[in-house]
């Protein structure tokens, strides 16, 4: 019947499931829809979600992740932004200190806003260059992400500390500004919760397409980002 078709669906038609999963879910499609009720199951079950992001000079992107964090904060239980932001000189920090603020004082907020401090500098003035800037000439000795992974593992020791309870963790590069996916982001937590109810880890491939190549070269993007660390075997 159309109600049981539309109670299998999560009572949301064709046009909304290609929209809120940015057209890679179908409600045709059972198995998608089997994965984000799965999601769906869990993110309400207690869990909590962590949106884990590092911030510098990113103002013109807060407010669309605080469009995206309203938008999830319709399906968990539980949902906590942690910002690690430092050095920023366009007010990037103010932002997320009025939003924080804001969070705190609205009861009706489903979500909290978690601005770090830092105990080496008032409002984390850090002193710290940002990213190419180091004053080296020679282009191969600079960083391509220079004290991220630091501040990254501080959001992570924040996050153990103050969040042990939360299950899922969402780690999000700020600057490009994207719209998230909610149906998504359930489908990955539906998809990857084993029997056991352990999550694993779910990363994003992407993809940039070279410039004259008509979609013939498509290479990894921001592949910098990652850096090995040496390992005894």
């Amino acid at each position: 019947t159309k109600q049981e078709e539309n109670a299998s669906s999560l009572c949301l038609n064709e046009e909304a499931w290609e929209f809120l999963s940015s057209g890679a879910l179908s409600s045709l499609n059972q198995e998608d829809v089997a994965a984000v009720r799965d999601g769906l199951m869990h993110a309400r079950d207690g869990g909590g979600l962590i949106v884990n992001v590092l911030a510098r000079d990113v103002a013109d992107a807060v407010e669309s992740l605080r469009h995206n964090v309203e938008a999830l904060s319709l399906f968990f239980t539980d949902l906590v932004v942690v910002v690690f932001e430092n050095d920023s000189a366009d007010g990037t920090r103010q932002l997320f200190q009025q939003w924080a603020a804001h969070t705190a004082k609205d009861d009706h907020n489903k979500y909290t806003v978690d601005l770090m401090e830092c105990e080496e500098a008032a409002d984390c003035l850090l002193k710290k260059n940002h990213r190419f800037d180091t004053g080296k000439k020679d282009w191969w000795e600079t960083s391509a992400i220079g004290p991220m992974a630091d501040f990254r593992n501080r959001i992570l020791d924040h996050c153990t500390a103050n969040y042990p309870d939360f299950q899922y963790m969402l780690i999000l590069d700020l600057d490009l500004a994207v719209s998230l996916s909610p149906l998504g982001i359930l489908h990955s937590i539906g998809k990857s919760m084993d029997n056991n109810r352990q999550a694993v880890a779910v990363a994003a491939s992407g993809r940039q397409i070279a410039m004259s190549s008509f979609g013939t070269l498509i290479f990894p993007y921001d592949l910098s980002a990652f850096r090995p660390a040496p390992h005894q075997f």
